[in-house]
């Protein structure tokens, strides 16, 4: 079985560094684009319900609350903002508030 120790991004290429015998595995970042963008819609009604209770969201405090990477996290933030749950960013806050 192979453990993930780290991951490097160059050009492109989302290399994983295994346990085993320091063996790279390729693998293209649009795919890992894609399995945090199917997880981030996987968890987005729970993402809404707890934002809308919270009153306002941040792309680490998603990352905190659900098993997201940053990908994800940004991902489920811009859809909010596409539907009108949230407001943009509030520079002075860290994060944007619920649209009521």
């Amino acid at each position: 079985m192979l453990i993930p120790v780290f991951a490097e991004v160059n050009k492109g290429q989302v290399y994983t560094y295994t346990k085993e015998k320091g063996k790279k595995k390729p693998s293209t970042f649009h795919a890992y684009l894609s399995y945090q963008k199917a997880l981030a819609d996987k968890y987005y009604e729970r993402i809404v319900d707890l934002t809308r209770g919270n009153g306002s969201a941040s792309i680490v405090w998603i990352k905190k609350q659900f098993p997201l990477g940053y990908h994800g996290a940004a991902y489920a933030v811009d859809r909010m903002r596409e539907e009108g749950i949230l407001g943009n960013h509030d520079r002075e806050l860290g994060h944007s508030r619920v649209i009521v």
